[in-house]
């Protein structure tokens, strides 16, 4: 395998584990809290963190959603990914 397929495994890898521990922290007692107090569905949840882990994948650094009704919310929560020790990408 090339030096560039073993970049794109891994980018692959790290993404999947991210989404998921996103995906677990969301249907956490904790998540659902947080999930009715800011009024946000589960599913629009997971859509946009699937767009994110798209990107983490693709090696992008910045992620650009041109859905304005997600707009805030995804440059929000990428920041926080990115910030965040839970979240981080190992």
């Amino acid at each position: 395998m090339s030096g560039h397929g073993k970049r794109e495994t891994i980018l692959r890898a790290h993404a999947t584990r991210w989404r998921d521990r996103v995906c677990a922290d969301v249907a956490s007692a904790a998540g659902c809290a947080a999930l009715s107090e800011h009024r946000l569905a589960a599913q629009f949840v997971h859509d946009v963190v699937d767009a994110i882990a798209s990107h983490i994948a693709a090696g992008d650094d910045l992620v650009v959603n041109h859905h304005s009704s997600r707009r805030l919310w995804s440059q929000s929560f990428s920041q926080r990914a990115v910030t965040s020790k839970s979240y981080e990408v190992t």
